[in-house]
């Protein structure tokens, strides 16, 4: 059981996995960010586009 663990501390493969878990955690937190901080800009511009599209121009 103790060789186990030894072997289970020197074995250095899942320190990638957690290095790639840590930068995807960094581009989600980026990603939501930006959509919090741009959401409600988006919001008005689809508006705009909305009833321009169901008012008919004369």
């Amino acid at each position: 059981m103790i060789t186990c663990i030894k072997t289970f501390i020197k074995n250095e493969e899942g320190v990638t996995a957690v290095e790639y878990s840590v930068l995807a955690v960094l581009i989600i937190s980026a990603i939501v960010l930006a959509m919090a901080t741009f959401s409600t800009g988006l919001t008005a511009a689809f508006a705009a586009i909305s009833t321009k599209l169901i008012t008919p121009s004369a």
